[in-house]
């Protein structure tokens, strides 16, 4: 899934802000944007975003990385069993 904004930002606590609520954003283009001029801002970014793995398209290691929840989990094995029955079933039918 990719989610994109255009968004100008002059100061750090606005970006961080609005980052915030991305938590589990993974890449980021903020090029060009005023305050990226600001020395210490890509430590920042990295404390609000902890699944970040690339900013404008230079990698940088995540301090978390996206692991999959319980329930999503239970769905993949779900479908999995599913898959396997439906295969199961259609190979009967040959």
């Amino acid at each position: 899934m990719s989610i994109s904004t255009l968004c100008l930002l002059l100061d750090q606590s606005s970006l961080l802000e609005g980052l915030k609520s991305h938590h589990v954003l993974q890449s980021l283009k903020v090029e060009g944007n005023p305050v990226m001029a600001e020395s210490h801002i890509l430590r920042a970014i990295s404390s609000v975003l902890p699944t970040l793995c690339s900013i404008d398209g230079s990698s940088v290691t995540p301090k978390r990385s996206l692991q999959p929840t319980e329930f999503q989990r239970m769905c993949k094995k779900q479908l999995t069993a599913c898959n396997h029955l439906q295969n199961a079933f259609l190979k009967a039918l040959r």
